[in-house]
């Protein structure tokens, strides 16, 4: 009886062990796609390094109106969040991005403007805002929703 017990107990201490160390994550989130040698590039060329950061924001300038609005408000309101780097890309328009995200915002240490537009050569494009996260070092990637 007492074999039983402890075996019963190894089992299930096996068990949580084995779950608390699988390599999953949300399935809200998924594997990004993205050629990482670019990605690497992309960064190195606005001076950043993907380990200063847990989070990655991709805003892009053309796409889903609310969506991106709701990532702007999101932005506004963590701007002072040194572990979340936020990529203004895909701008039309530098003189009405300059209205609405001031000069001054564009000196932060954790923002990229992507003016010269080279974040598609990371061969990952959406119309809406995308939210990464670095897990196990892996990229992961969802439509960020506020």
């Amino acid at each position: 009886m007492k074999r039983i017990y402890f075996y019963s107990i190894l089992l299930l201490l096996g068990y949580f062990v084995m779950h608390a160390c699988r390599d999953t994550i949300d399935s809200s989130w998924h594997k990004a796609k993205i050629d990482q040698k670019q990605f690497d590039s992309f960064l190195r060329h606005h001076q950043k390094h993907i380990t200063d950061y847990d989070s990655l924001l991709v805003i892009p300038g053309v796409g889903c109106t609310g969506c991106i609005t709701n990532a702007q408000s999101f932005y506004y309101d963590h701007k002072e969040s040194p572990k979340i780097l936020f990529i203004f890309t895909d701008i039309q328009d530098p003189k009405i991005f300059r209205q609405e995200v001031p000069d001054s915002l564009w000196q932060r240490p954790n923002i990229i403007v992507d003016l010269d537009d080279r974040w598609p050569e990371v061969d990952f494009q959406s119309i809406y805002p995308g939210l990464f996260r670095i897990y196990n070092k892996k990229l992961f990637y969802k439509i960020f929703e506020s």
